[in-house]
């Protein structure tokens, strides 16, 4: 679960689901979903775990190279 609100959508992308966090009921929504929904649920952890794979310290770093070498350029 993940607030629908700032940059949050942007970093988690389809690895949650969203909600309003000024809606309450759309969050109970929301978890009850979750707990229900088996296949949603399997969904939201593979989705996780590719999206974790774009944040990896190896990437971070790899981008760093490339932008500081540009720069010298």
């Amino acid at each position: 679960l993940a607030s629908n609100k700032a940059a949050i959508p942007e970093i988690c992308s389809s690895a949650a689901q969203y909600f309003n966090p000024y809606n309450r009921d759309e969050l109970i929504n929301k978890i009850n979903n979750i707990i229900d929904d088996n296949i949603l649920k399997e969904k939201l952890i593979n989705n996780g775990y590719k999206n974790t794979l774009k944040y990896s310290w190896f990437n971070t770093a790899d981008n760093m190279v490339r932008i500081i070498n540009n720069l010298n350029k």
